[in-house]
């Protein structure tokens, strides 16, 4: 079986024996290049290569990197493609010239291999974690954030439609408005509150990382049964939600495990079929709790790649699942997809109290 292919670079560069040279060192480091010799060339390319970064010379005999820079960042569905310059220039002066115009990153030559690549892959690997937020939060809250929004609106403009008509209005009907607006901002709150933790736990940031080494929580359950039958009822899901949760102390912040729970829950939904039972069960064996997630097969879940050799032909994977890897990763704990009794089994391992 083949190795599934490296990202993919699209080289902008006029000196052929350079060119060779840079393309042989990506090459060796598993990236498939894609080589221009020039600018103008480049543009031709970028469509066709759709590159997961670009590298280019800033002076080139055809076409300089600034116009490249400027096709790709006009692009309708590539702009956030990163460009890393290589230039002979490298005065201060020249480098502030190419950030202020967009570039990701400005290297002076000749260069040191292990500096391109470190940038290389440093940007890469940005641009797919922007990738993955901006996929979470689009999928999971972009009807949540509207809903309350038309509901605080909706009710705004009944309220100023009476007053300008010279209406009184029954207290009792006022009072009702009062009620449903002030319930449709504190779910916009909640859910505020939920894109920040979604942004913290898809950062890198030392101190989450300490964070997890150190915290212990407790009493979670109450939060955790009551954010997963919301999750049920809004999905339409409620009499297949089966929950069966012993609560122990996890070294998961607070919010980092609910969210956890809801994102495996809502995965579970979105694989099978209405009506059919989805379990989620928590229990401690040996010195960690264990969670998993059981269902049975319906619609597909969200493409990609996942899962355990031998597991469903129906890969999981997706921003959410990505979100329950990195939660184990910080905790040092283990994720699995493994294939079950004609669906799919999700379990998550994490170590009981802090990580000394």
């Amino acid at each position: 079986m083949n190795p599934l292919p490296g990202h993919r670079i699209l080289l902008a560069e006029d000196d052929p024996i350079l060119r060779a040279m840079t393309a042989d060192l990506l090459e060796l480091n598993g990236y498939q290049v894609t080589m221009a010799s020039g600018g103008a060339r480049a543009i031709e390319c970028f469509g066709e290569a759709c590159p997961d970064l670009v590298l280019a010379d800033i002076s080139m005999a055809e076409g300089d990197g600034y116009s490249l820079l400027k096709h790709i960042r006009a692009h309708q569905t590539a702009s956030d493609v990163p460009v890393i310059f290589l230039s002979g220039k490298s005065g201060l002066a020249d480098i502030r010239a190419g950030l202020r115009v967009g570039v990701d990153d400005y290297i002076p030559k000749p260069f040191d291999p292990d500096e391109l690549l470190r940038s290389i892959s440093l940007r890469i690997s940005r641009r797919e974690q922007k990738q993955r937020l901006d996929a979470l939060l689009g999928r999971s809250l972009h009807h949540d954030f509207r809903t309350p929004l038309t509901g605080i609106l909706g009710f705004a403009e009944l309220l100023r439609a009476a007053a300008l008509q010279g209406k009184p209005i029954p207290a009792a009907e006022v009072s009702e408005a009062a009620e449903m607006m002030q319930y449709s901002a504190e779910r916009l709150l909640e859910l505020i509150e939920k894109v920040g933790t979604i942004v913290e736990i898809a950062g890198s940031s030392p101190t989450l990382a300490e964070t997890y080494r150190t915290v212990t929580t407790t009493g979670w359950l109450a939060g955790a049964r009551r954010n997963c039958e919301a999750v049920a009822q809004k999905l339409g899901r409620a009499p297949d939600l089966v929950l069966l949760l012993d609560e122990v102390p996890v070294p998961v912040p607070l919010s980092h495990w609910l969210i956890t729970l809801t994102q495996l829950l809502e995965t579970a939904f979105e694989g099978s079929a209405k009506g059919t039972p989805v379990r989620l069960t928590g229990r401690r064996e040996g010195q960690a709790y264990h969670v998993s997630v059981l269902y049975t097969e319906g619609t597909p879940p969200p493409a990609g790649a996942g899962g355990h050799p031998g597991a469903s032909s129906r890969p999981i994977a997706g921003p959410g699942i990505d979100l329950v890897r990195r939660v184990a990763t910080l905790a040092s704990g283990d994720f699995k997809i493994l294939p079950s009794a004609g669906g799919s089994a999700i379990h998550l391992a994490i170590p009981e109290g802090p990580r000394k």
